[in-house]
């Protein structure tokens, strides 16, 4: 299953919960950001590597929206001496669903030092 582990994963759930308890509101935006200083491959972009887990996120703990538009900007800005010369390291998605104005946004790269999930 793609891009499902983290389906699996306790704070996931959490955050599914806390996303409808009402003391917390309506939400409107939904962001994750996925970097690493690699691991660097050279059968996939960073995308294919790193957004499904957020995606699978998304609409897991939002499986009332079905989405409406998407944009995604990505670009090779390594050296090649790590990365693949034709495989985008870096890169930025938007989701947009339905007639909401909710929006997810979605940050991979491999070229960021430290780590963050």
């Amino acid at each position: 299953m793609t891009g499902h582990t983290f389906l699996f994963n306790s704070f996931v759930h959490k955050a599914k919960e806390l996303t409808t308890d009402e003391r917390f509101g309506t939400p409107v935006y939904f962001h994750a950001t996925r970097t690493n200083f690699g691991p660097f491959r050279q059968d996939v972009n960073a995308y294919w590597d790193l957004a499904p887990h957020d995606i699978s996120i998304l609409l897991f703990c939002f499986p009332e929206l079905r989405p409406r538009w998407v944009s995604c900007v990505a670009t090779c800005v390594g050296t090649g001496a790590l990365t693949a010369p034709h495989l985008e390291d870096i890169g930025l998605l938007t989701i947009g669903f339905d007639d909401t104005g909710f929006i997810g946004h979605v940050h991979c790269s491999w070229l960021i030092p430290g780590r963050e999930r």
